[in-house]
């Protein structure tokens, strides 16, 4: 639960920090044309776009990746194979069958830094306006 909240509490600000640029390059480019923009509620993505400052950084996926280093070692894991968390096996069934044994110690050994190596392709995604979508007026059946 707190993987999550904290993938999102990061993507949040990442996504914050993306429409402060935004806003900045637009500024720059026409201030007057930016806030006529702002105050019609049209976005101000596509100066930055134009510009080629939109996308997904470096530092922000380094971000994700030390979080999940950071589950990793919260969670109680260790960066030796002597120290596994056998206990893990015997989690789905209570004698050792070898498909529920390798599933749940995978799990608990992967499962953290998995859970937030989802948040990569949520960082290309994350608050992006949907296209806006013209009915093409060709393909349409006349009406009765």
């Amino acid at each position: 639960m707190t993987l999550s909240l904290a993938t999102a509490a990061h993507l949040e600000l990442v996504n914050a920090a993306r429409d402060a640029r935004a806003l900045q390059a637009s500024f720059s480019v026409d201030p007057a044309g930016a806030l006529a923009r702002l105050q019609q509620g049209v976005p101000t993505t596509e100066v930055e776009q134009q510009q080629g400052a939109a996308g997904v950084r470096v530092y922000e996926v380094v971000q994700i990746a030390l979080l999940a280093r950071l589950a990793f070692f919260a969670s109680g894991h260790q960066a030796m194979s002597m120290s596994l968390q056998w206990k893990a096996t015997f989690v789905l069934t209570p004698t050792l069958s070898y498909s529920p044994s390798s599933l749940s110690m995978t799990l608990n050994t992967l499962g953290p830094t998995a859970v937030i190596g989802l948040g990569v392709p949520l960082l290309g995604i994350w608050n992006v306006a949907p296209l806006a979508v013209v009915p093409d007026s060709s393909s349409e059946e006349p009406g009765l």
